[in-house]
């Protein structure tokens, strides 16, 4: 397969033409890449032949690696990129009501959660009542903090002024990053809580009366979008990147 890819990696911006073949369990890449770097010298050309990776399907980020719902969650959601506004919503609900709680736990009350915020359709949220938290609160298995669940109302209500303001919610939080998924060097063999740019996001969405959007909760919350992705070196999600692109 022949592919392009753009992608923000460090302070390169690269555009790439690879070829990817998978070959029993093992990816074989071969990568030849024009790098544009913004210099002194204005623009510098280097081409890059990238070694061949053994990556088995089996290798996942530590965090991900013995229970099944998170193998799950990281083979198939994590550091996607999201740009449905119905899916960004769920997934900040998500995030928001794990506050001191595991992200297993979460997953686990995953349906119950949708039940409650009325499938994560946030205009219905918006229009949340005493009596819709009070419903949740005696709701069998959900996550009973009234503070939380009145959190989400509120939440509710500030995604659609963003909505009303950028069009679209994906809009306004994707456009930090300029529509890129970003790739930090540092991040490969590293775990990361917060950074510069979940500061950033966090404090503009405070402002704009979010609650329970700290910074470490949006880092998380950026991983679960796909706006950072922070794949170990050694996992092979952070090969297969490769090998989800798009063909010519």
């Amino acid at each position: 397969m022949v592919a392009t890819a753009g992608f923000h990696y460090g302070n390169l911006t690269a555009v790439q033409c690879i070829n990817v073949v998978w070959s029993h369990g093992r990816l074989i890449v071969w990568s030849f890449a024009k790098v544009n770097i913004f210099s002194e010298l204005s623009f510098l050309s280097i081409i890059f032949v990238s070694k061949i990776s053994n990556v088995s399907m089996n290798n996942r980020c530590k965090w991900a690696e013995k229970e099944p719902l998170l193998q799950k969650y990281h083979d198939e959601e994590w550091g996607v990129p999201v740009h449905d506004d119905r899916e960004l919503f769920m997934l900040l609900v998500m995030e928001s009501m794990s506050c001191g709680l595991s992200w297993l736990i979460i997953l686990k009350k995953r349906d119950v959660l949708r039940k409650c915020f009325s499938d994560f359709d946030y205009e219905k949220v918006a229009r949340f009542s005493v009596e819709d938290t009070e419903r949740m609160m005696n709701t069998e298995k959900m996550i009973r903090s009234k503070s939380k669940i009145e959190a989400m109302t509120a939440n509710a209500k500030a995604f659609i002024k963003i909505r009303e303001e950028f069009g679209t919610f994906d809009h306004y939080i994707w456009n930090f990053t300029k529509r890129k998924s970003m790739v930090y060097p540092s991040h490969r063999n590293k775990t990361f809580a917060r950074n510069a740019l979940s500061d950033k996001i966090a404090k503009d969405m405070k402002k704009r009366g979010f609650k329970y959007v700290g910074t470490v909760i949006i880092y998380s919350y950026l991983q679960a979008i796909g706006i950072i992705d922070d794949h170990f070196e050694y996992c092979f999600k952070y090969h297969d990147r490769w090998h989800n692109l798009k063909s010519f």
